[in-house]
């Protein structure tokens, strides 16, 4: 038996005994594969979110002086300038590095829809350091895919070619 306050509008009222007597769970087939999938699904992601940790720290190198540096309000330099800006705000071994012309060019992709490049250039400036994750991400993965051979598997020569179809 366990005792419990009973509280209304933070006054103590009262106590309550409360005694459980047993747990059931309703068996539910369909209940139970679903819940076994998230749970997979949320061990992979956390898998792969490991992975990719492993694969920063052995394979990238951040230039963050030159990446707090970047300013996409500023008037100079130009977003157009920036755009062919060629300075590394990522090394990364054995892939392509990020540069400021990149990431200028991603966050630009992102935001520049509409008139108003005021508001626009502030969100550039908050989300530069998402925009390089994601960059990294996408390299870092491609890098990896590589080097475990997975672009000379036929499942994925079949999607290639799956999806080249789909957009023809």
């Amino acid at each position: 038996a366990h005792v419990a306050a009973v509280v209304v509008r933070g006054r103590q009222v009262g106590f309550a005994v409360v005694q459980v007597v047993g747990i059931r769970y309703p068996e539910n087939a369909e209940a139970r594969a679903a819940a076994r999938q998230q749970a997979l699904s949320q061990r992979q992601v956390a898998f792969l979110e490991a992975h990719e940790q492993d694969l920063r720290r052995q394979y990238v190198v951040v230039n963050t002086a030159l990446l707090k540096s970047l300013n996409y309000e500023a008037a100079q330099p130009t977003l157009e300038a920036l755009l062919k800006d060629k300075r590394v705000v990522a090394e990364i071994k054995g892939a392509p590095s990020v540069t400021v012309g990149d990431l200028t060019d991603y966050l630009r992709m992102q935001f520049f829809h509409g008139s108003n490049q005021t508001s626009q250039k502030r969100r550039m400036n908050e989300k530069k350091l998402d925009a390089l994750d994601a960059t990294l991400s996408r390299r870092l993965l491609n890098l990896e895919a590589q080097r475990l051979g997975i672009d000379k598997t036929n499942a994925y020569r079949d999607r290639v070619t799956g999806y080249r179809e789909s957009l023809v």
